[in-house]
């Protein structure tokens, strides 16, 4: 028979007579059946974030650039320096030509403008925003290759085998940060830092949830061990008077 999800294997027992329970009894146990995994619950999560990889979440870094050059510059400081511009130019045409040299009217109100206003636009943004982008996933990718590099060999399916905790620094050092970051930069990275950004995955968590090591593939109701509330260094650390608040 095939199982679906949700379904357990559970084949109703042949036991003669009648159950009686009020007392311990040996009994047979169930026969093993073979089974074959068609599919595993991975996959189902995976199938759901391609296909709405395109209306995900605006992450923290795109909020705060869409805030920076869309609304102070381009909504807000742009126009403003526009219009101030377009007035002073017109007050010198019109009254102060008289006392003070001023230039053709072409120059006055069109050239004066646009060189008060070009230096606001963000005209190297794109290419900064791509480099930053790239040097931070460049950073993530080498503590990455060196956590696993310094990762016990421990069964990650025998959850009596804890292992040693070690506290070590991890460092990376400028050659593997360069190689990483021209890797990402031109795209020769296994990652997809353009269309799956870490960064901006891990600027925007909060909390953080672990999940049993063998619920990930094969169980189909994880449930979270721990589960972390993540906050700023800055902030100032809770006093005993307002923990007891609380």
């Amino acid at each position: 028979p095939e199982l679906r999800r949700g379904e357990v294997y559970s084949p109703p027992p042949n036991v003669g007579g009648h159950d009686n329970f009020t007392q311990p009894t040996a009994r047979q146990p169930l026969p093993p059946k073979p089974y074959t995994m068609c599919e595993t619950p991975y996959l189902r999560n995976l199938r759901q974030c391609l296909q709405e990889a395109t209306s995900r979440p605006v992450t923290l870094h795109d909020r705060q650039r869409h805030l920076l050059f869309t609304a102070c510059v381009e909504e807000l400081a742009v126009p403003c320096i526009w219009v101030l511009v377009l007035l002073v130019s017109g007050l010198r045409l019109a009254y102060v030509s008289n006392w003070v040299t001023a230039g053709s009217l072409y120059e006055m109100l069109l050239l004066g403008p646009v060189k008060a206003v070009l230096p606001l636009l963000p005209l190297v943004f794109p290419t900064a925003w791509l480099c930053l982008n790239s040097y931070g996933n460049a950073r993530l990718a080498g503590l990455q290759h060196s956590s696993d590099a310094l990762k016990d060999e421990v069964d990650p399916f025998e959850e009596t085998d804890l292992g040693e905790k070690k506290s070590c620094e991890m460092e990376l050092s400028c050659v593997q940060l360069r190689r990483l970051f021209v890797d990402i930069l031109v795209g020769r990275h296994h990652g997809l830092p353009r269309t799956a950004n870490l960064l901006h995955v891990l600027g925007s968590v909060t909390a953080l949830c672990c999940v049993d090591k063998k619920g990930i593939l094969s169980w189909p109701n994880p449930t979270a061990e721990k589960v972390f509330f993540l906050r700023s260094c800055r902030d100032p650390t809770p006093t005993a008077s307002d923990s007891g608040m609380e």
